[in-house]
């Protein structure tokens, strides 16, 4: 797995001004300093009064913009993840954009009884396992979260699931500040040593604040632990319009910014030139369902404002792809797995996750992911560059064959017509043929897929001296779980 000019995107959609973005920024520095963010962890709450915030009794911190300018100089603007091999499999900066999948689903539909159902460990493999074969699919995380472990120790199954069954970089989540510490240990042992993963990360540790203007002690520990030890770490505010931020697209990134770029500054007081990740992310809540709507035009827009204020401090960026409000896969699907992929692609967004999710992020199953793939390369290719000399021009040509002519005998027609894309899914047949080969929908060719590669592909596996040390440490953890906790 290596790094290609396939995952650049040279397009990027501004939907505000440069002089809008300079707003939202300065409106930033207004709330920082003089609203202020409630900090709930001592080591972050010692680490800004060092550096001179002005802090009150009840953790309330304002942030003077001195600092705020500190941490965007020390922030790298490049950040690079590896395969679990050690590979070299994604380089955050301008225009490359990664896609993958999303995390903790507490539902999945059963690819063989069609019913949806809690989720399970073994579903969380599969995930890996068949997006470990999926050629647009550049990172993992769980997808699922399992309802047949302890949930204290969760987090440390979900890694083992993935890194049992990827060779792909993983994003990781971690509600317990001790199953992060577990994680990072254990991708060490991966790894061959903490200095290996730290020059190499293959992991990616996925955290929140809690919006709005509020970090919770977990978070700031992880956040804190994350640069400490290098492990690049995306941060995403989780602001809903209408719910945990204003009920407008400008007023909600102004709040998720004042959340996220806070979160930055304690991450690089801890290590300055810890690789940071802007999680991109504002959703809007829909007033009749009262549901985040992950379908919803305004969401899409919102992102690529975000996008376009991270990408003023040239910070790595973190969005969306391939995700729905419908509950199965079906057209309301592909309609809102399309818009969101190219809202995506077009934000600047480097990572793009939660490529397979439905029922605004309740619900994954395995032909969902299969459908965002071929998704996420059909967009790929339609934003691609085209290239314009004097053999693609093929001028000499045009004049040979003349009017009336025909290029399919053409030698320049057999040297290109591997340049143009071929889908695997997407159905181009005549009727008649389709209707002569058993008349298969989206759905059919999608779960066909799904059961050949998960009949043939085999993930590289890790060695058995490693194996045995996650089994242990897991086992050992799981025997402190109370054991009422297991469903």
């Amino acid at each position: 797995m290596t790094v290609t000019d396939e995952r650049r995107v040279p397009y990027r959609l501004e939907v505000v001004d440069s002089d809008g973005v300079a707003a939202i920024h300065a409106a930033t520095v207004e709330v920082l300093s003089e609203t202020g963010v409630i900090f709930e962890d001592r080591e972050a709450l010692e680490l800004l009064s060092s550096a001179g915030a002005e802090i009150s009794d009840e953790g309330l911190v304002k942030i003077p913009e001195t600092l705020l300018e500190k941490a965007v100089d020390s922030a790298p603007s490049v950040v690079r993840i590896y395969s679990r091999e050690g590979e070299e499999a994604m380089r955050l900066e301008r225009d490359y954009v990664y896609c993958g999948t999303g995390s903790d689903c507490p539902y999945v539909i059963d690819s063989r009884t069609g019913a949806r159902r809690p989720a399970l460990k073994r579903d969380i493999g599969t995930f890996a396992r068949l997006s470990d074969a999926l050629p647009n699919i550049d990172f993992i995380l769980s997808m699922g979260l399992a309802s047949d472990v302890p949930p204290e120790t969760a987090d440390l199954h979900h890694f083992q699931a993935m890194v049992y069954n990827t060779c792909k970089p993983i994003i990781f989540t971690s509600v317990d500040h001790q199953n992060l510490v577990d994680i990072v240990e254990l991708a060490s042992e991966v790894r061959g040593s903490a200095q290996g993963l730290e020059e190499r990360p293959f992991l990616t540790h996925f955290a929140m604040p809690s919006p709005p203007l509020r970090h919770s002690c977990i978070a700031l520990q992880n956040l804190i632990y994350c640069a400490q030890r290098g492990v690049p770490v995306v941060y995403a505010s989780g602001t809903s319009m209408g719910a945990l931020g204003p009920m407008s697209i400008a007023g909600s990134t102004v709040s998720s910014n004042c959340d996220i770029m806070s979160g930055l500054v304690v991450h690089q007081m801890a290590n300055p030139g810890a690789p940071f990740i802007y999680g991109v992310g504002v959703s809007v809540m829909d007033m009749r369902t009262s549901i985040d709507s992950y379908g919803a035009p305004e969401h899409h827009l919102a992102d690529v404002v975000n996008a376009q204020v991270a990408h003023r401090y040239g910070l790595p960026t973190w969005g969306y792809a391939a995700d729905t409000d419908s509950k199965v896969v079906d057209l309301q699907t592909a309609l809102e797995y399309f818009s969101a992929t190219v809202m995506g692609f077009l934000s600047g967004c480097n990572l793009l996750h939660d490529v397979g999710y439905l029922e605004s992020g309740m619900t994954a199953s395995c032909e969902s992911i299969v459908l965002g793939n071929e998704v996420v390369e059909f967009v790929r290719r339609l934003l691609q560059n085209v290239d314009v000399d004097e053999d693609t021009l093929a001028v000499e040509m045009i004049k040979r064959v003349g009017p009336g002519g025909a290029f399919l005998k053409e030698p320049h027609t057999r040297a290109h017509l591997r340049d143009f894309w071929y889908p695997t899914l997407i159905d181009r047949r005549r009727y008649s043929e389709w209707d002569g080969e058993g008349r298969q929908t989206m759905f059919d060719r999608l779960r066909e897929q799904v059961l050949e590669i998960l009949s043939s592909h085999e993930p590289l596996p890790l060695d058995e001296s490693v194996v045995r040390e996650i089994d242990d440490l897991i086992a050992s953890r799981d025997e402190q779980a109370p054991s009422e906790s297991l469903l």
